[in-house]
């Protein structure tokens, strides 16, 4: 019982560490201040690879403290990604968006998007981005 514990700990930690780099320990106001620099560089950014990686910044940031909001940025990502065609940030806007459908407690939304992602992840042989949804999935199936 202890040993599941301890890797259920340690899978949730992995997680959290893997979808908010720089964040974890961050203050709310912390936090408003980077939302507000990304959405000033978003402003000023045409369409493209650079736009894209900053709406998966913002769903990032707005993941903790605004569902709905980092949804709405989630999507626009997605729908930049589709028009670019870049699997790579498709994947990793698929990954974001189940996560905060995870912590939105909508777990069915959530693993249809893992699994798009995963798809996605498995067709460009990115073992490191295989292992992460593979974790996500975990936890889901854990709860």
């Amino acid at each position: 019982m202890k040993i599941k514990r301890f890797f259920i700990i340690v899978l949730l930690g992995t997680l959290i560490s893997h979808f908010l780099p720089g964040q974890s320990g961050m203050k709310k106001t912390d936090i408003q201040a980077k939302i507000d620099r990304l959405l000033s560089k978003l402003e000023n950014t045409p369409e493209g690879l650079a736009r894209v990686r900053i709406l998966g910044d913002l769903t990032r940031a707005f993941a903790r403290i605004d569902h709905d909001k980092a949804l709405h940025y989630g999507y626009r990502g997605l729908d930049l990604c589709k028009k670019l065609k870049d699997k790579k940030e498709l994947a990793e806007i698929y990954n974001l968006l189940g996560m905060v459908y995870a912590w939105k407690g909508n777990y069915k939304k959530s693993l249809e998007n893992f699994q798009l992602s995963f798809d996605l992840k498995k067709q460009l042989d990115d073992k490191k981005g295989l292992a992460g949804l593979y974790n996500n999935m975990a936890i889901i199936y854990k709860d």
